[in-house]
């Protein structure tokens, strides 16, 4: 489903509402500009990225001995 953000603003929850059940994109000007989609799905998607990402990762640290990896510091 398709929006327009000036729509979405003037009826913000209740397309949070539809955001809840399908992925909503946002357009403006006519233009595709962002999804609105549940916090589920975003860690679906999130983790499946990651999921693929964190082998190849996982085996270049561990192939190099004596590596230090500095992990930054979260800020809140």
């Amino acid at each position: 489903m398709r929006v327009p953000a000036s729509e979405l603003s003037r009826n913000f929850s209740q397309y949070c509402d539809v955001a809840l059940t399908k992925p909503l994109i946002v357009t403006k000007n006519g233009r595709d500009r962002l999804v609105l989609l549940s916090i589920e799905e975003y860690e679906m998607l999130r983790d499946l990225v990651t999921d693929r990402s964190r082998p190849a990762v996982a085996a270049t640290k561990e192939s190099q001995p004596g590596r230090h990896v500095r992990r930054a510091a979260k800020r809140g």
